[in-house]
């Protein structure tokens, strides 16, 4: 295919892409990308179709398509947002766009003849890969001798990807040249006909074998064969001949991917009606090994022999006392052992040695859609270079910030948590709940703020994530917050529940069978509190003391026995503390009449309110005598726990904070403490609307700020036991 589009000439054959300023110098893959939308056009190519026919594997992540797109763009000045030339289909893949021209046949060949002396033919092709060196002492591999071979034309010497990624192990090439055995018609020696018409020779790259029985090294063929293309291609010697053709001829005539043997590379050969035929094998090694490390200890002798776990390693140095090794290959925590004769040291943790491999701490975030595309940031230790990047068993090409931070882009994947994990030549990070990523359509939370309050509760957060959306439910812990309001899909107020005990915990949003993951940025901090006695029980008692008293409160966990609880100036003798909100007592001796039982913690003394009364025993019997009568103008509301549903008989317009808080009102507590929210029924719209206590100050928190007369309204409450709420009337 020569055609023109735009400013740019593409030839297919000659593998030239042209503009302006002349040659537009392309990855192989990239090329590929712009050549193959452009034979396909007007047709939409998915990512699938593109993969397999510029790759020709199907382990690689879609992200490679996006990168390989993303050059082509960057190289012919093409906009994404206004595409001339490749356009982005929605959901759907990619298309050619831009007109495309054939370009004028070229001028008739006049006269073939023999060259002449001067004439001679170039030295026939020989295949090199620069930066890679055999181990010691290793048979040698490589291409097959060619005669008379000459190298291609100088060209910038280029590290081999082998050296680039820090592959730990070794790759075998098997080349086929010149000693093809003839097919029917023409002989070995003999160029084919697409060499002839093309002027130079063709090149089929099968790939490489994976012979290290692990699926996640599979990556590694794509990458070395990618090299191979660029390095053997870039001087314009060979043309190469487009990889879904070899994989095609590879599956039909079943020769495995890197197929070394004569025959297998002959048969690709000779059905592609080409000469050069490269494949080979590959072999991963755990890690790299290297380290020198110094053993102490007594008893060595020159005969000893080091072994790190089951690998032998090299020593340099060998004293009575002191032995130095080169640390093997090897990943993990491995036993160091010597041997002198038939003596084997004893293992312990003074012989244990720790390969410094990769580790991840945290992923951020978390969580994201099935359909993949979210950036996060992997941090961790121990980070290189050429670190890849798994989310369960896909292989992700991260970007490299530093040896702590890798920034990566999920890959699409079924809902459910995989483990995400780093490999580098040092091995492989192991698996963490850090290192889960999380594939869900349900709710994620992101951030919530403030991210601590007291055990005792009423703290107003903000939790923001996605996903938000009725009906659901939200825990701290396991304690369910009864005082929430959905802001918005990325919003929720919520009132934190009261804790038994001081720590952190995770915030938790469920929505049907969804359940928002475990984030370390969903967490709430419980933090032990002033203490709150909201009940007595019972709340009297003889004056010789001995009652057994149970009060339940808020945040009582701090408080000391004996020592924490009086009655009036009167310390209790005997307490026990049951939790944050329960201590059980018995009654000092005292006088007759009412007094205050006091808690006192680290954070403070609870309210000093008359809360059990003593009685004499030849007195009347004890109880709680009902409220005494508020002045003119004043209504009591007897709030139960948890939720008391009233209609509004106060003054109009007055503000539910004021209200709340007892503002102004002759008799009134401030109960902002134990008043979580007020819901207000709204017949016109049929719905509820919510105040939250303590969140006027945050916009969008609270649907109404004052009360209205005749209006229904459900009011909640902490605790337990009954509340009295003393508020403004009419006379």
């Amino acid at each position: 295919m020569k055609v023109r589009f735009l400013e740019f000439t593409l030839d297919a054959e000659a593998g030239r892409l042209s503009g302006p300023e002349g040659e537009v110098r392309l990855r192989p893959q990239a090329y590929r990308m712009l050549e193959v939308p452009a034979e396909s056009a007007p047709k939409i190519l998915s990512q699938e179709e593109l993969l397999d026919r510029v790759w020709g594997v199907e382990h690689l992540s879609p992200a490679s398509v996006k990168q390989a797109i993303s050059e082509v763009r960057q190289a012919l000045g093409d906009d994404p947002a206004r595409p001339r030339i490749i356009e982005t289909v929605h959901r759907r893949g990619y298309r050619f766009i831009a007109p495309l021209a054939p370009l004028p046949p070229l001028p008739p060949i006049t006269e073939v003849k023999e060259p002449g002396p001067a004439e001679a033919p170039a030295a026939p092709f020989e295949a090199r890969a620069e930066g890679v060196e055999a181990p010691p002492e290793a048979a040698p591999i490589g291409p097959r001798p060619v005669a008379e071979a000459a190298a291609p034309p100088p060209r910038p010497r280029r590290r081999f990807l082998l050296h680039a990624v820090g592959l730990a192990g070794f790759a075998a090439v098997s080349l086929l040249e010149g000693s093809m055995p003839p097919s029917a018609g023409r002989s070995a020696a003999s160029p084919s006909r697409a060499e002839r018409a093309a002027g130079r020779p063709t090149l089929a790259i099968l790939g490489f074998r994976n012979l290290s029985a692990r699926p996640e090294d599979g990556w590694i063929s794509a990458a070395l064969s990618e090299t191979l293309r660029f390095e053997l291609t870039t001087p314009g010697t060979v043309r190469l001949i487009p990889a879904e053709n070899v994989v095609r001829m590879q599956r039909e005539l079943g020769v495995a991917e890197g197929a070394a043997a004569d025959a297998g590379l002959a048969r690709i050969g000779d059905n592609l009606g080409t000469r050069l035929v490269v494949g080979g094998s590959y072999l991963v090694s755990p890690a790299a090994g290297g380290t020198v490390v110094t053993i102490n200890g007594t008893g060595f002798a020159p005969s000893a022999i080091v072994k790190f776990g089951d690998n032998q390693a090299f020593t340099t140095s060998i004293t009575e006392t002191q032995i130095i090794a080169t640390a093997p290959a090897g990943a993990a925590t491995v036993n160091v052992s010597v041997t002198v004769n038939t003596n084997v040291t004893a293992s312990g943790p003074q012989t244990q040695y720790q390969y410094d491999g990769p580790a991840i701490t945290g992923i951020t975030p978390n969580a994201g859609p099935p359909a993949g595309g979210t950036a996060i940031v992997i941090k961790g230790s121990n980070f290189t270079s050429a670190s890849v990047v798994l989310v369960g068993n896909v292989v992700v090409t991260p970007i490299f910030v530093d040896t702590t931070t890798l920034n990566a882009v999920t890959p699409a994947q079924n809902a459910g948590a995989y483990q995400v994990r780093v490999r580098t030549g040092s091995g492989t990070s192991p698996d963490t709940p850090d290192a889960l990523f999380t594939y869900t359509s349900g709710p994620i939370i992101d951030a919530v703020n403030p991210d601590n309050g007291p055990t005792t509760g009423g703290t107003i957060v903000v939790v923001t994530g996605k996903n938000f959306a009725a009906p659901l439910t939200i825990n701290f812990g396991s304690v369910p917050a009864t005082s929430f309001n959905i802001n918005s899909a990325t919003q929720i107020t919520v009132l934190s529940p009261s804790s038994a005990t001081a720590g952190p915990t995770d915030i938790r949003v469920t929505k049907g069978a969804d359940v928002s993951p475990v984030n370390p940025k969903a967490k709430f901090t419980y933090v032990a509190s002033t203490p709150k006695i909201t009940q007595v029980a019972p709340n009297s008692g003889s004056t010789f003391g001995g009652t057994e008293i149970t009060i339940t409160g808020l945040g009582l966990s701090g408080a000391t026995c004996p020592g924490a609880v009086k009655f009036g100036a009167v310390t209790a003798q005997v307490c026990t503390v049951v939790n944050d909100t329960t201590i059980t007592v018995t009654s000092p001796p005292n006088l007759a009449g009412p007094t205050v039982i006091s808690i006192t913690t680290v954070n403070g003394t609870s309210d000093i309110v008359p809360n059990f009364t003593y009685v004499s025993p030849t007195g009347p019997g004890g109880g709680t005598a009902p409220p005494a009568p508020g002045p003119g103008g004043t209504t009591t509301y007897t709030l139960h726990a948890r939720w008391t549903l009233l209609t509004w008989t106060g003054n109009p317009g007055v503000n539910v904070s004021d209200a709340v808080r007892g503002s102004g009102v002759p008799g009134a507590a401030d109960l902002s403490f134990r008043i979580s929210a007020v819901y207000l029924w709204d017949a016109a719209t049929a719905t509820w609307k919510a105040y939250f206590t303590g969140a006027e100050g945050i916009p969008g928190a609270t649907d109404f700020t004052q009360f209205t007369p005749g209006a229904v309204y459900w009011v909640a409450i902490q605790g337990t036991g009954q509340v009295p709420w003393v508020v403004m009337a009419p006379p």
